[in-house]
């Protein structure tokens, strides 16, 4: 099941929930002590149906519209790393049958390979030069930061693209994930997010065209 689709039984659940509670409170008012109490519950039913109204229309189109809309892209910047990691992968030679942690995830589903990914590879900052890692180089490593995440979870999947993403708010930091099909893998979370997780930044780079073949 997918993160939109457990996410929308929820909104179901939750919408059901509040029509049974807004039914079940307005049986009752014909038995409420005065006026006043009476007048007042009907004014608190009203606004929590019309919470609740704008609530589900939200979700099911403005909602629905933000978890499959990528974020604008921005002007394309130089992909100078990206290229440069490309050309040290198109050269270095690893024996992965030697490699435990390749052999067993690659082709996995993507569940199984973000959390693996995120549980094997220490988080390190970027130094001075922010050098992005062949899958191989974190392979060997075990050590990286989002990029590198990224980079090994594309490969081992065989699949998807690398977003690289600029903070449009001063509380984050620019970040990079692994787009595949609108749905996110983050080395942050072990969940699996969608487009709308993504909405407070600006797609700064995309970079794909990382296959063993």
């Amino acid at each position: 099941m997918t993160p939109s689709s457990e996410k929308n039984r929820g909104y179901v659940r939750l919408l059901i929930i509040l029509t049974f509670a807004r039914a079940r409170s307005i049986q009752l008012i014909p038995y409420l002590p005065n006026k006043y109490s009476m007048d007042k519950t009907r004014r608190n039913l009203l606004m929590a149906g019309a919470v609740a109204s704008i609530y589900t229309v939200y979700h099911f189109t403005i909602g629905n519209v933000l978890e499959n809309s990528l974020p604008t892209p921005s002007p394309i910047t130089s992909p100078k790393k990206w290229g440069a990691m490309l050309k040290r992968f198109k050269e270095q030679q690893f024996d992965l049958k030697k490699d435990k942690f390749y052999q067993e995830y690659l082709n996995k589903d993507i569940e199984t390979v973000n959390s693996s990914v995120n549980e094997y590879v220490q988080y390190t900052a970027d130094h001075p030069l922010d050098v992005w890692q062949t899958p191989f180089e974190t392979l060997y490593l075990r050590t990286g930061d989002c990029e590198d995440y990224s980079i090994l979870k594309m490969y081992l999947l065989q699949t998807g693209r690398v977003l690289i993403l600029k903070s449009n708010i001063k509380e984050l930091v620019d970040h990079a994930v692994l787009d595949i099909n609108k749905v996110i893998l983050d080395n942050r979370t072990n969940i699996l997010l969608n487009y709308h997780d993504l909405r407070f930044y600006t797609v700064d780079f995309i970079g794909d065209h990382l296959r063993t073949a």
